[in-house]
């Protein structure tokens, strides 16, 4: 009887043990599980901080100007990638080349850009933004090449210039040639500064 006693405790002891392994596992298992929910819930704010911003960058608001990677606009087209390797090779762009720069930047900013409603309003700010931009790809480039601020005071007033400028004004002209911009959408004395060269051309 005693030994009987004592197997049944035996098995009994074994029966919590096991029992006791089971919870741990359980809790365990509901640990790891919770851990993974979090970390899902985690990933799903992130994604949606991401989306957010993507959602942002698609804004027809032009201060984007100021958060685009110019470096990975030039990687992402031939012209942009022919510039870069040309550039690694003689460390210098020539005139073509810099012309080919200006044309790959201005095309994906008006198209970013441009809406049926209001065209496309650039302000001589951002290409003076661009054009350090420029310089700091390639540091033998001086960013007088792509942007010269207007001279606004004294009796010799001067309007913006540069490459970055004077490829925008021709795209414009192009585009309002076309019917793509209206003539008569309404313009800040930002747009009619940057503008007023592509007018006079086109006339």
């Amino acid at each position: 009887n005693i030994s009987r006693c004592e197997n049944d405790l035996n098995t009994q002891g074994e029966s919590a043990s096991d029992i006791s392994k089971e919870t741990i596992e359980q809790i365990q298992d509901k640990e790891v599980e919770s851990q993974k929910i979090l970390e899902q819930n985690e990933n799903a704010i992130v994604i949606e901080i991401q989306d957010s911003v993507a959602y942002e960058s698609k804004d027809t608001d032009i201060k984007n100007v100021y958060s685009l990677d110019y470096k990975k606009i030039l990687e992402e087209s031939i012209d942009g990638r022919i510039i870069i390797a040309n550039y690694k090779k003689e460390i210098k762009l020539n005139r073509q080349l810099r012309s080919k720069l200006v044309d790959v930047i201005v095309t994906k900013l008006m198209s970013l850009f441009y809406s049926d409603k209001q065209g496309i309003s650039l302000k001589n700010e951002h290409f003076e933004f661009i054009a350090t931009q420029i310089a700091k790809i390639f540091p033998t480039e001086n960013s007088s090449i792509y942007y010269v601020a207007p001279k606004t005071e004294g009796p010799q007033q001067k309007i913006s210039k540069g490459k970055l400028v004077d490829s925008y004004r021709n795209k414009l002209r192009e585009c309002r040639k076309c019917g793509l911009i209206n003539r008569k959408r309404k313009r800040s004395q930002d747009d009619e500064e940057i503008e007023e060269d592509a007018e006079s051309i086109s006339q």
